[in-house]
């Protein structure tokens, strides 16, 4: 990615993108696309951040 390769070498990478709050509230009730929605818009873009960053 050409961001990482512009500002090269760093220490701390702080993320702050979220889908908003999915998958929220006791368990039985949760919808699990909402679930599926959370990973998807918070967890996997983390994962590739942290890819392209290493």
């Amino acid at each position: 990615m050409e961001f990482f390769e512009r500002i090269g070498s760093f220490d701390h990478l702080v993320l702050a993108f979220s889908p908003g709050a999915l998958g929220l509230g006791p368990l039985a009730g949760v919808c699990l696309a909402d679930i599926k929605g959370a990973f998807d818009g918070k967890l996997f873009p983390y994962l590739f951040a942290l890819q392209k960053a290493s």
